[in-house]
């Protein structure tokens, strides 16, 4: 139950930040939007898969590599961004 209400935070979070930077989402170049959303979509698998993968010595370096790549997704698309 408060795993449920703490992603519905977060999806009105994302919707609400969508919304208010919609102009800036659309004034990124298309490798910027790009990256920033394979970034989001890469956290998505990562939050999902780590039950899994973290079973196992393996499954904790792949999680840990995913986890890197949000990270630096995210910040090329910040360093993107402030670039406008």
């Amino acid at each position: 139950m408060l795993g449920a209400a703490m992603l519905a935070v977060i999806a009105i979070a994302a919707l609400r930040f969508g919304r208010e930077h919609s102009l800036d989402l659309d004034r990124l170049e298309p490798r910027g939007r790009s990256v920033l959303y394979g970034s989001l979509g890469l956290l998505a698998l990562v939050v999902v898969s780590r039950p899994s993968l973290w079973a196992s010595v393996a499954g904790s370096v792949i999680w840990l590599a995913m986890m890197a790549l949000v990270v630096a997704g995210g910040v090329a698309s910040w360093r993107l961004w402030r670039a406008l």
